[in-house]
């Protein structure tokens, strides 16, 4: 058996990373198969040229999954971006802000020392 979810790890621009499950392989009964994998109930025999039909099926699923993966991919990179332009333009923002709040106080000293010519 396999991992039970489904992950992407994006990197930030600010050296983090964003690391988003978007599934997760369940049960019928909705159980997680994570770390315990499955046990069939009943096992069938395979037989011959099964194997071949199978494989088609695996490359026709494979193909599906690859598209729905480009596509999740880039909707993820997109939403990462606006994202990460909507803290940027937060974070200068509040960088402006601040610097009006707080005056510089060695700049407004030598401002009154010109200003007073000496």
């Amino acid at each position: 058996f396999g991992k039970g979810s489904v992950n992407i790890v994006r990197e930030l621009s600010d050296g983090g990373a964003l690391y988003v499950t978007y599934g997760r392989w369940l049960t019928p009964a909705r159980h997680q198969i994570e770390g315990k994998g499955l046990t069939p109930d009943i096992e069938v025999p395979r037989t011959p040229g099964t194997l071949e039909k199978e494989g088609q099926l695996v490359l026709s699923v494979k193909e599906r999954l690859d598209n729905l993966d480009r596509l999740t991919e880039g909707n993820l990179r997109a939403l990462v971006q606006d994202l990460q332009d909507i803290v940027d333009g937060r974070l200068r923002a509040l960088q402006e802000s601040q610097q009006r709040e707080l005056p510089d106080a060695q700049l407004q000293r030598a401002l009154e020392y010109l200003r007073a010519g000496k």
